[in-house]
């Protein structure tokens, strides 16, 4: 293995075989955004594995290469990560569903949020209003949080409806009808 070439300065632009403080600053922005390797200061093989993992998913090109681009990506907030576990479910005339995190503990829990909304399947411009759900601490968001609405507080006359529950970049819909005040999936 050839040697590390030392690198100074407030975030330059790095690539594999770099070695300081300078790296040591990239492995923890990679953690912060949940691609972190060990911090050892040393930009080897887990650190270029970790940056273009975090590069590919952040839809910049995974090149090995941490340049000012890459280190904008870097300095801005850690992207959502919390996903549907399972799918949507009706019992009664609620609606539940359940996110998990997928592995960072580093995204604060009150910036990840669910948000439902329905429409008339006959009509898809009348739309219920927008709900946002979440917690509302600033912990890390735990493994997996329960959530349910009344459907009926979307639209409560008989109808022929679709439900739209939206977690992260995921969504999911769900039709479902009111027929004498009963849900009918």
């Amino acid at each position: 293995m050839g040697a590390y070439t030392e690198v100074t300065g407030y975030q330059p632009d790095l690539q594999k075989m770099t070695k300081g403080y300078p790296v040591n600053n990239l492995q923890q922005l990679l953690f912060k955004h949940c691609f972190g390797p060990v911090e050892d200061g040393y930009f080897g093989d887990e650190t270029e594995r970790c940056l273009n993992d975090f590069k590919v998913a952040n839809g910049l090109s995974a090149d090995s290469i941490v340049d000012q681009a890459t280190w904008a990506v870097l300095n801005g907030p850690p992207q959502w990560v919390a996903r549907f576990s399972g799918t949507p479910s009706v019992s009664g005339f609620l609606l539940n569903w359940t996110t998990e995190n997928t592995g960072c503990g580093t995204i604060p829990a009150h910036t990840v949020t669910s948000k439902c909304w329905a429409f008339e399947r006959a009509n898809i411009t009348t739309l219920s209003l927008d709900w946002d759900f979440g917690p509302t601490t600033d912990q890390p968001f735990s493994t997996s949080e329960s959530f349910s609405i009344d459907l009926f507080s979307l639209f409560p006359a008989d109808g022929q409806y679709t439900a739209v529950v939206q977690v992260g970049l995921d969504m999911e819909t769900l039709d479902y009808d009111i027929v004498n005040k009963q849900v009918v999936v």
